[in-house]
């Protein structure tokens, strides 16, 4: 249960970065689209005044900031910002480097989604294991809880049998030696058996949780890897969670994409 909730709050940091390189990249991708829009424009009309400082120091900011988000791209770590000294560049020049954050950002669009997919799988599956522990949890103290009522009330009706039998004990003190003899080795025998039949009944806590039950604590999806069928019920694999433990989930170092590991 430690581990499963250590994971869920690692899991939880991890997304609201997610989220923020999810809006990060979509301010940029507006921008961008603008930018670019603009320059074109500039370099068809073959105009004869040159970029303007403003014009090159915006592009330059726009090269910053896809760095700043978008890592693990061969193409854009190649891509320089320009110089702000001497002549500034031509139109066409900052029209490739726009076409090239352009194509830099299409290819992080697709590695942002395979991270998001790969960041809710790994959540619904901590989400599953984390409440199928709960409800095992609760459901193990109910069992004993009512194995200890259930033995309290046998303690007293057993109390109650041996009041009965002194005051039984008490009216044949006036029977014979041998009466007595036939009586012990009667009452000898019936307390062996009934201890053979207490050993017999002795319940033990079987750990079967049901589907239907951690679906109950869920709110959101479930994942039915963790679960297996038996007759026809379906319970939670404690079984696939001894052998493999909680699932690890190891924020990238550089960038965004994260890959599973394969179990």
């Amino acid at each position: 249960m430690d581990s499963a909730i250590a994971a869920l709050d690692k899991h939880g940091k991890f997304g609201d970065a997610i989220r923020k390189a999810h809006q990060n990249h979509l301010a940029q991708t507006s921008q961008l689209r603008g930018l670019y829009e603009e320059v074109d424009k500039l370099t068809k009309s073959k105009s004869v005044v040159p970029p303007s400082d403003l014009l090159v120091e915006v592009v330059n900011a726009q090269i910053a900031d896809a760095k700043a988000l978008i890592f693990r791209d061969a193409y854009l770590g190649r891509l320089k910002s320009f110089v702000p000294a001497g002549d500034n560049p031509s139109y066409p020049d900052l029209l490739l480097s726009l076409r090239i954050l352009q194509q830099t950002s299409e290819r992080f669009t697709s590695m942002l989604e395979v991270e998001t997919k790969g960041h809710f799988s790994i959540g619904s599956e901590l989400q599953t294991i984390a409440s199928a522990l709960r409800v095992a949890e609760q459901e193990e103290v109910d069992f004993h809880n009512e194995v200890s009522d259930e033995e309290e009330s046998d303690t007293s009706d057993n109390d109650e049998d041996e009041q009965e039998d002194v005051a039984s004990d008490d009216d044949d003190d006036d029977g014979s030696d041998s009466d007595d003899v036939e009586e012990e080795e009667d009452d000898s025998g019936l307390t062996e058996e009934d201890g053979e039949e207490g050993e017999d009944q002795t319940e033990e806590y079987d750990e079967y949780v049901r589907k239907s039950e951690v679906k109950a604590k869920i709110d959101g999806p479930i994942s039915d890897a963790w679960f297996r069928k038996h007759g026809d019920e379906v319970f939670f694999n404690f079984e696939k969670l001894d052998r493999v433990g909680i699932p690890s989930y190891e924020p990238p170092k550089d960038g965004i994409t994260y890959e599973p590991d394969q179990k």
